[in-house]
């Protein structure tokens, strides 16, 4: 039987099937897409009662799992990628859900990595309640050279010697949901909601993706939640028309301050990086807030805060940054992070990101 067929099948009966027989797709040897219970039987049509998943080769990888709960019905879609010949399963899926599910369920497409990240169990999946998808967006990338060999066929060769083409990039629309989970540590489960998407301010081949925790359940949109994550303080900045500068989790708000009267301040520390590109744990660098972010030149003081200014960059540990450079220049800015909330066991920031790490 064809992938299409049984992905077909799955979009057709995975909410009344009472057996994988009805699929006809399952395959003792996980060599295919095939339908399977997924772990625990429950998410699908009553308490307790069967709930499938469709997998690619094997139960490492679900691709689709029907959920039905009080809220009502939908499909969660993993956006993880995982190999090519996963990524054709995938669109084989996503195809029939899209075209043949007879009551047009939507699709909320979440990479299942972030999901487990956040703390979101299997049996949290049934919890999840979609309150805003957008659509995906495919990117236009311009790419130009001047050596035959490094050009595809088809790029024009233009009069000034530059091979130039276009390739695109698919990006998995935004998503705003709610799930209710237990925190560690927590006596009670708490109902969340998340963000989903990709950071439209970098280049489009290397956008990361990411899950973010909403400071509260106010945001019902993928506008209002992008909103939300921004602090009093650049919400009034951008108001003013004043630029604002982001990268990741971290604002750059300009402030009228001088050097001097920074370093004067009452118990003020300066720091300037010293950049050694073959130091991984960028010693000698000045982050900021904690976070791996950092900039040429930092001035902390208690109770006023940060101020930053020179460039920004994304220093992580052992291995490359998720975000390109942001340049300040000579004018100091004040520097802020998001307003998702910390962990209280972990005091990390309840973020993930993922380059590469959805599709």
């Amino acid at each position: 039987m064809s992938y299409d067929t049984i992905a077909q099948r799955f979009a057709e009966r995975a909410f009344t099937a009472e057996d994988e027989s009805e699929f006809l797709g399952f395959n003792s040897d996980r060599s295919r897409v095939h339908v399977h219970y997924w772990p625990g039987n429950y998410g699908a049509r009553t308490p307790g009662g069967p709930s499938w998943a469709i997998y690619s080769y094997g139960f490492h990888f679900p691709i689709a799992i029907p959920i039905s709960n009080k809220h009502g019905e939908f499909w969660l879609f993993n956006g993880a990628r995982y190999s090519p010949s996963t990524t054709n399963h995938q669109g084989i899926v996503r195809s029939a859900l899209q075209y043949g599910d007879p009551k047009q369920r939507p699709i909320l497409t979440i990479p299942f990595p972030a999901l487990e990240a956040a703390g979101l169990s299997h049996r949290g999946y049934s919890t999840i309640r979609p309150l805003d998808i957008t659509d995906d967006q495919t990117v236009v990338v311009p790419h130009q050279t001047t050596e035959y060999g490094k050009a595809p066929l088809h790029a024009e060769h233009g009069d000034d010697g530059v091979y130039r083409w276009n390739t695109h990039e698919h990006y998995l629309g935004g998503a705003v949901f709610e799930a209710t989970t237990r925190p560690l540590g927590a006596k009670r489960n708490k109902t969340v909601r998340y963000v989903s998407g990709f950071d439209n301010a970098e280049p489009a081949r290397t956008r990361p993706y990411f899950l973010a925790t909403l400071p509260d359940r106010k945001a019902s949109t993928v506008d209002e939640a992008l909103e939300a994550l921004k602090p009093p303080v650049v919400v009034d900045a951008e108001t003013e028309g004043r630029r604002v500068v982001r990268q990741g989790d971290i604002f750059a708000v300009p402030v009228d301050l001088d050097t001097r009267t920074l370093k004067r301040m009452e118990k003020a520390t300066y720091t300037k990086s010293k950049w050694d590109s073959s130091d991984y744990l960028h010693r000698g660098v000045a982050f900021l807030l904690g976070t791996n972010h950092a900039a040429t030149e930092v001035v902390e003081v208690p109770g006023e805060g940060t101020f930053a200014r020179g460039t920004l960059r994304h220093a992580p540990n052992h291995r490359n940054p998720d975000h390109v450079r942001q340049t300040l220049g000579k004018a100091w800015h004040r520097i802020l992070r998001n307003t998702v909330p910390l962990d209280r066991n972990t005091g990390e920031i309840r973020a993930w990101s993922f380059v590469g790490g959805g599709d």
